[in-house]
């Protein structure tokens, strides 16, 4: 997988929701899941492995799930590091909503792995 496209990728994502949530993800008022700077990532490697019943399964779960555990281990199936994911998540909630998009479209390639 190209991190670069998967970066690029994630940052769409994330810029196309217009905020990124406390992680994992939240739904909004209007219904919309949206995704912290992790989700984003996985939600991007998803995406691009084609695994379309896979992603289906994300957007149902990922709310609800154990952040901890469970992204990591998506970033280490999708051949990211874990323990990349657990940085990013700590990254994404230690920030203000308002600050949390701009510094994620910052990141650069090797912050995944």
């Amino acid at each position: 997988m190209n991190l670069t496209e998967l970066m690029d990728r994630a940052k769409k994502i994330a810029i196309s929701q217009n905020r990124l949530a406390n992680s994992p993800a939240d739904m909004g008022a209007d219904g919309h899941l949206y995704l912290c700077s992790a989700s984003c990532i996985v939600r991007a490697a998803i995406e691009m492995s084609g695994d379309n019943y896979y992603l289906k399964e994300f957007e149902r779960t990922v709310a609800f799930s154990d952040k901890h555990k469970y992204l990591p281990e998506l970033f280490n199936r999708y051949g990211l590091d874990g323990e990349s994911a657990k940085r990013i998540l700590a990254e994404n909630d230690k920030l203000p909503e308002a600050s949390r998009l701009a510094w994620f479209c910052s990141l650069s390639k090797p912050d995944v792995y």
